[in-house]
């Protein structure tokens, strides 16, 4: 049985606040699979448990890993084990929260006590080095997660007359996806509020599924982290802003906010065309 009133210690490799040694960051940069620790004895075999979740898809896998989530629970073992391989830790953490939000009987005060275990050892690395990994765990997952476990703290429904009203892009314009990257990474440094103020719309009760209700259109943008650490260049935001501008799906008035520096906004037009009209957009 998983002990789920383990309270989490978090102890990290954390490259933002906190210089790594040579042999951490040998191992996030050289063997990010953790191969190293093949046929271990005294501490996880992490090249065993990487096969595994390969071999056995989630969600048959969650015995699995809620044995390892046991064995966690001790926080002396977790420190050792995420300075060992802090991608596997990262996944078992990511498929367990998964778990509790999607399974049978969702726990979801639990899956945010183990997310921000999660979040404090993720967010202290680029993104793109889990991606170079083979964890089946990548950054565009982990924000899809984040995002989730978000929106289940709003209400199921919206409140009659409470204005006003916003409607956040997401999944229905591809270029989200990429103005979001790094959400974890992006919003633990100084940038930080580009992220939060997105993920407070998006488990805000005057969030609106509808954008036909819509008195406000949020584009989520974490520019001025991308540039600074390298996941997009500038010419690229634009592009995807401008084409996230084209797909708007109404015809009324369109108020628009994006989170932004002002560097990058004065590169945007202050107001884009639909239907042959012009409309006002407003950035902060």
């Amino acid at each position: 049985m998983i002990n789920l009133c383990f309270a989490p210690v978090a102890i990290a490799v954390d490259g933002q606040s906190f210089k790594a040694s040579d042999e951490e960051m040998d191992r996030v940069w050289n063997d990010p699979n953790c191969e190293r620790t093949a046929g271990s004895k005294d501490l996880i075999d992490w090249d065993m448990v990487r096969q595994e979740l390969h071999g056995t898809p989630y969600p048959a896998s969650i015995p699995f890993i809620g044995d390892l989530v046991q064995r966690l629970d001790v926080s002396a073992i977790l420190h050792e084990e995420v300075l060992m391989c802090p991608f596997g830790v990262i996944s078992i953490l990511f498929f367990f929260v998964k778990f509790l939000i999607e399974g049978p009987e969702p726990k979801l005060g639990t899956a945010r006590v183990y997310y921000s275990l999660l979040d404090s050892f993720y967010s202290g690395m680029h993104p793109n080095l889990l991606d170079r990994g083979d964890w089946l765990v990548k950054d565009s997952r982990i924000s899809a997660l984040r995002r989730a476990l978000l929106g289940r703290q709003r209400p199921a429904s919206e409140t009659p007359g409470r204005r006003p009203l916003i409607y956040v892009y997401d999944k229905e314009v591809p270029e989200v996806r990429e103005l979001s990257q790094g959400a974890s990474f992006c919003g633990k440094g100084q940038w930080g509020m580009e992220v939060h103020i997105h993920e407070w719309l998006v488990a805000s009760s005057h969030l609106t599924r509808d954008p036909a209700k819509a008195d406000f259109f949020f584009v989520p943008a974490y520019s001025i982290c991308m540039f600074r650490v390298a996941f997009s260049r500038l010419l690229s935001w634009m592009r995807c802003t401008h084409a996230l501008f084209k797909a708007y799906p109404i015809t009324k008035e369109i108020r628009v906010v994006i989170t932004s520096s002002h560097s990058v906004l004065g590169c945007l037009p202050m107001c884009f065309s639909r239907g042959g009209k012009k409309y006002p957009s407003q950035f902060s």
